[in-house]
């Protein structure tokens, strides 16, 4: 049961708007193998401000999602990200809903319940491909400016390089929207399956 919970805070330094986002997105594969972290969100609140909500049934799994992968992930890049230090905030869960979508198989035959549980493994496999990507192009581009500014006589081929990223990050919207999709058309969420799709 969602009993307590984290309220971080986030505000990207200028310019860096952009890839605070994407940072954020690329960090929900971690938070799906948190075993005690129940739900997590990452939200945007404006143009430059960010956050992560995220719940937990008692103050052990809280505690070790601090100090776990995607916490680690934000310290390592924090100074380059953010014009702040997150500020986190220990929450009370008072009330809650389930979520309209989440879906029962237990009234499932076993063999549409196999099929429903592949196409989520599918759907979450191409989500976590979708991050991986995210990361790499921000990668990409972050390699690319420092390059420019260190060597001005091939800006232009850096700016092509740049580009072609760019068309990645759309073409990979385009495989995370189909991720989307598919979860959606399933109406489910791969973490109530169990292990077999984590």
């Amino acid at each position: 049961m969602e009993a307590i919970g984290l309220l971080v805070k986030l505000e990207a330094r200028r310019g860096k708007e952009a890839e605070t986002e994407a940072f954020l997105k690329s960090a929900q594969p971690l938070a799906l193998d948190e075993e005690g972290t129940l739900k997590w969100y990452a939200i945007k609140l404006g143009p430059e401000k960010f956050g992560i909500f995220d719940t937990f049934a008692n103050e052990a799994d809280r505690n070790a999602h601090l100090s776990g992968d995607i916490a680690k992930a934000l310290g390592a890049r924090a100074s380059e990200l953010l014009a702040v230090p997150p500020q986190i905030e220990k929450v009370e869960v008072l009330a809650r809903t389930p979520l309209k979508e989440e879906s029962d198989t237990s009234s499932l035959d076993p063999a549409a319940s196999e099929a429903l549980l592949a196409r989520v493994a599918r759907a979450r496999l191409i989500e976590q491909t979708s991050y991986r990507f995210v990361d790499l192009f921000t990668f990409i581009c972050g390699k690319v400016d420092i390059l420019s500014e260190k060597l001005p006589s091939i800006e232009n081929d850096l700016a092509a390089l740049r580009t072609a990223a760019m068309k990645g990050v759309e073409l990979n919207k385009r495989l995370f929207g189909a991720a989307e999709d598919c979860r959606r058309d399933i109406g489910a969420d791969p973490r109530q399956f169990g292990s077999d799709v984590a």
